[in-house]
């Protein structure tokens, strides 16, 4: 199993978001909260394919016919690495969105609100962009 590849793999696409991310000024806190979800959605699917690929060539060394004399030390060291690709991505889909033309703050100095009403409020918005949902179509929208 070669890293080089996934890594620069993650790399281009790492960048391709950057750029597109930029090129989305008028919109910029909808698009960068789209473009996090994005990432956390392929931050996820990388890290979970390869720990589990990970897990099937320590239980089955040489079975991807690479060089079998790795440690288990070496080997899960790897899966952390891994594991860890894995828990950022995670975070990135629960974490409630971002939005500091709505009155969000990075829970600095400058918050006047509680920390769970602002969670409240930022609940109520649209898991890609964290634009506000329509009243009506808030009813049947998860409970705060």
């Amino acid at each position: 199993m070669t890293l080089q590849s996934p890594i620069l793999v993650s790399l281009v696409v790492s960048g391709l978001f950057s750029v597109a991310s930029g090129i989305w000024r008028k919109r910029a806190a909808a698009s960068y909260n789209v473009f996090r979800r994005i990432g956390a959605i392929y931050s996820v699917g990388l890290g979970t394919i390869l720990l589990a690929l990970t897990a099937v060539s320590t239980v089955q060394p040489g079975i991807f016919h690479t060089n079998p004399s790795l440690g288990i030390g070496q080997r899960l060291a790897v899966a952390a690495i891994f594991a860890f690709v894995l828990a950022i991505g995670v975070d990135g889909l629960r974490s409630p969105t971002y939005r500091p033309d709505l009155g969000d703050t990075m829970r600095g100095r400058k918050s006047k609100e509680a920390w769970y009403q602002e969670l409240a409020r930022r609940n109520s918005r649209n898991w890609w962009t964290g634009e506000p949902l329509a009243a009506s179509a808030h009813h049947g929208a998860r409970p705060v």
